[in-house]
């Protein structure tokens, strides 16, 4: 059962005001930044995140590690919507009293600064049992408020983040066969070798999701749980066959013959058309004329050269797992999770229920498409939470914040609009401008995919600026 029943509430007010203390997260505003050498012409650029102020990997070592791999074309920018969840700093004050179904607006004490804190604080899962509910209810409740004031003196992790070979700040050989799902395995070794962590939660999206599949084969003992999201066994079930509609998409994005064209064509690709078509009434716009311009707007991250991008499709081209493989992982002892947007066009979601059964593993399908990172960022974060402390909340997600522009995208936003107005230009023209000149990077590496594509697709594309 997930997440969408508003009944399924119970407010943090009921705990008694001796049991009420504030918690302060650790915040990750100044997150470690490095550089592994695998080999002599190979360094991968990874972050950790959720470092208390002024300490130490060392001091943190005895917090729950995660391990975050990135898919095709996206670099680690791309988990910001985690991220900002799960190592954001975060507090319960004593006078916080939690919506429910019958005070929905009450919020009262510390506002919630990310969506995370919605979530958390908002709604804890819980069964209707009449107006005042059975005693077994009562009972439940009550152990449910235990567990969320000793998890909130706990509920801190650290995570790692990194830019896969081919990708972002990583290095990017030329040849293809220095690609492949193993070889981008053993970088993650590599980082988390040099980083000193014995074991960790490994979360793979996509191509990442392959990567984990062969970590895990590798190296069970250093995974403490793993979950795959919207990924598949690899060959040609990375080809979006099982959809029509899948296929269209695919030779939009490969044929885009602007920044316009590729960003419509991915947009569909990450998103439900539900998602997209939604009016926003506060912006006075569709979501999907939102989400084109956010992926039009520089954001730091650098575009994927060709061979970085031909290198991981390859990858992924030729990623496998076998049934002797699968029934390794299943017989590892440790949680394996799949989680699949049931309107995924490029990643079948029939296939990630058959990789869930080859694994043993419960397959979760959530009301998204590919990017299920952002699109159904409420639902992974509060799934991932449950792996990593071992509890079983389950949370009423309004996936809203998330697809909301961030407060950097904003910024970027008015910046634009105020170089436009001093030159006479629409704030749209000059976007569509910015995006065109190649150095304003892209939002969360989501745009790579169409670009690289385009720029695989032949020598005239591939000399062609769309960003």
């Amino acid at each position: 059962m997930l997440a969408g029943e508003a009944d399924l509430t119970i407010s943090i007010g009921a705990i008694a005001p001796q049991q009420q203390q504030a918690t302060t997260y650790w915040a990750s505003a100044h997150p470690i930044k490095d550089y592994v050498r695998v080999d002599d012409s190979v360094s991968i650029y990874y972050e950790v995140h959720g470092l208390p102020p002024g300490g130490s990997l060392e001091q943190a070592q005895h917090l729950p590690k995660v391990v975050m791999i990135m898919g095709l074309a996206c670099g680690c920018s791309a988990w910001q919507w985690q991220l900002q969840d799960l190592v954001q700093q975060h507090q319960l004050t004593p006078d916080y009293t939690a919506p429910n179904s019958r005070n929905p607006s009450a919020h009262g004490g510390h506002p919630a600064d990310s969506p995370h804190q919605i979530h958390q604080q908002q709604q804890l899962c819980a069964w209707s049992a009449g107006e005042q509910g059975s005693l077994k209810q009562r009972q439940w409740q009550q152990e449910q408020l235990q567990q969320l004031q000793q998890g909130l003196a706990r509920q801190q992790m650290l995570v790692c983040v990194m830019d896969n070979r081919g990708m972002g700040r990583s290095s990017c050989p030329q040849d293809s066969a220095a690609y492949s799902t193993s070889i981008m395995a053993r970088d993650v070794l590599a980082v988390m070798d040099q980083l000193r962590w014995d074991k960790a939660h490994v979360l793979g999206f996509s191509m990442g999701g392959m990567i984990a599949q062969r970590l895990a084969v590798a190296a069970p003992s250093r995974i403490a749980s793993l979950t795959l999201l919207s990924t598949s066994a690899g060959g040609w079930q990375i080809v979006p066959t099982h959809s029509w509609s899948g296929l269209k998409t695919a030779l939009r994005m490969m044929t885009a013959r602007s920044a316009e064209d590729a960003a419509d064509a991915t947009l569909r690709f990450h998103f439900r058309r539900r998602t997209l078509k939604a009016y926003l009434p506060q912006w006075a716009v569709r979501r999907q004329d939102l989400l084109r311009r956010e992926y039009l707007t520089a954001a730091g991250t650098p575009l994927q050269p060709p061979h970085g991008f031909k290198g991981q499709a390859a990858a992924c081209w030729r990623h496998s797992l076998s049934t002797k493989e699968a029934a390794g992982i299943a017989a590892a002892g440790f949680p394996v999770l799949v989680v699949h947007g049931r309107s995924d066009k490029l990643a079948s979601p029939a296939n990630a229920e058959a990789l869930a059964r080859r694994l043993q593993a419960p397959c979760v399908l959530l009301p998204g498409a590919h990017f299920i990172v952002r699109e159904c960022a409420g639902q992974i974060n509060m799934l991932l939470s449950n792996l990593v402390w071992g509890r079983q909340h389950i949370m009423a997600a309004d996936n809203t914040p998330y697809l909301d522009p961030s407060p950097s995208i904003l910024k970027a936003w008015k910046q634009l609009d105020a170089q436009s107005c001093a030159c006479g230009v629409p704030a749209a023209a000059a976007a569509a401008a910015a995006a065109g000149e190649g150095a304003a990077g892209q939002q969360a590496g989501a745009l790579a995919v169409a670009c690289a594509a385009a720029a695989a697709a032949g020598p005239a594309s591939a000399n062609r600026k769309v960003m």
